[in-house]
């Protein structure tokens, strides 16, 4: 459901100064100042209670003439608060209460007047949530021959998500509000040198992550008359996740099931419904895709998007994913992970 979030809380002076005695004495080192502090802009990190899952803590002072503001940052893996050599597993509801009183016996050992952590607001949150299947190679490649789609933010269209940076192992788009990051999680743990214990448990794991920067933090909780609580309480309900989750998997995986040319192929001529023209034009457009390795390379070399658009539609229609196996995978057919994804995170009643 939740891998990472960023929470800060509000400082006055006074408590800002006892926050770092109080983590210099705990910690027996004083608080990294990194060089890029300015005389107006300072922050003061420290790594101290990273076990627990608070990877990193940032104190952060932004003094002017006429303005004096301070506010601390904890960059949080909520599940480790409550299973320490966890890096696999996510944070589920069924969590909350425990992590909520480790969370609270970690901070206000630091300091008592922090508030409790559903106060606390949200400056990122990702969600995510864990396929595991033996296919997870495979399912990587195909997601990066995925859309690469026009998003729908406060009633407006944009191209947002218009930057890719693949790299082996992960499908990963970018925008100023949102990141997608599909990937193999013990190819990542794998690269981060970790523990052979934590690289097995991590076997045939497709992580599926979301991570809601300020912007779609902000535009989550937004209600009609523009008020904006970005306390941490309102990102909590499974029902979000699932809602954040299955938007974007929409938005680039898209429906249909994974086949092979050859096996859409038969599915298409088997069509009842469709006439020979149209199987054909069907067919066509599923090699373009091919051939140009993707569906958004294939939309811009094929020029009319709503033409384009419509035979990728009625593709999907028929159960079948614009996205064909290679051959040489030698797999015929692989499940669209769409309902898996909405199983997973639908509550239990």
């Amino acid at each position: 459901m939740i891998h990472t979030m960023y929470i800060t809380s509000k400082l006055n002076r006074t408590q800002f100064n006892e926050i770092y005695d109080s983590i210099t004495l705990l910690s027996g080192i004083k608080p990294y100042a990194p060089d890029e502090n300015t005389e107006q802009n300072k922050i003061y990190i420290t790594y101290y209670r990273k076990p627990e899952g608070l990877s990193r803590i940032v104190l952060r002072k932004f003094n002017t003439d006429t303005i004096q503001k301070y506010s601390i940052e904890i960059q949080l893996n909520p599940k480790r608060l409550i299973e320490k050599d966890n890096h696999t597993l996510l944070l589920q509801e069924s969590d909350i209460i425990e992590v909520i009183q480790e969370f609270d016996d970690i901070v206000h050992e630091i300091h008592y007047e922090f508030p409790s952590f559903i106060m606390w607001k949200v400056n990122r949150i990702d969600y995510a949530v864990n396929i595991y299947t033996e296919h997870v190679k495979l399912y990587i490649e195909l997601f990066q021959r995925a859309n690469r789609p026009n998003i729908h933010y406060d009633g407006q269209y944009s191209n947002v998500l218009n930057k890719t940076i693949q790299k082996e192992g992960s499908f990963y788009l970018i925008s100023k509000s949102v990141r997608l990051n599909f990937y193999d999680k013990q190819k990542q743990l794998i690269g981060e040198s970790a523990n052979s214990e934590d690289i097995l448990s991590a076997k045939n794991i497709l992580r599926i992550e979301v991570q809601c920067l300020r912007g779609k933090v902000n535009q989550i909780v937004r209600t009609d008359n523009d008020v904006i609580n970005t306390e941490l309480f309102n990102f909590l309900p499974k029902e979000l996740s699932r809602e954040i989750i299955t938007n974007y998997f929409n938005h680039t995986i898209g429906d249909g099931d994974y086949y092979s040319l050859d096996a859409a192929r038969k599915i298409i001529n088997a069509q009842e419904n469709i006439t020979p023209s149209t199987k054909d034009k069907l067919i066509k457009h599923l090699k373009l895709i091919n051939q140009k390795t993707s569906i958004w390379k294939a939309k811009e070399l094929y020029g009319n998007n709503r033409l384009f658009n419509n035979y990728i539609k009625q593709l999907r229609a028929i159960g079948i994913n614009p996205v064909t196996i290679p051959r040489e995978r030698e797999v015929p057919h692989l499940s669209n992970l769409k309902s898996v994804i909405i199983e997973t995170l639908t509550p239990l009643k």
